[in-house]
């Protein structure tokens, strides 16, 4: 586990990674909708930035969390 994941229960750090695969799958959906829409990037690229300070780039998210 991360430092940053660091107190939380087994079920608040599956509870939280859900809850940001849902918001990232839903966001890359609405980039792909409308890919020039400046607010969509910016959500994807901070959820891309909440995982990468638990450890994991985004290949990796890519690959494991959102497929």
């Amino acid at each position: 586990m991360t430092k940053f994941l660091e107190g939380l229960t087994t079920f608040e750090e599956t509870a939280l990674m859900v809850a940001l695969q849902k918001e990232l799958i839903w966001f890359k959906g609405l980039l792909k909708k409308d890919g020039d829409f400046w607010f969509y990037k910016e959500k994807v690229n901070a959820l891309y930035s909440i995982f990468d300070k638990m450890g994991y780039d985004r290949e990796f998210v890519d690959k494991h969390i959102i497929s």
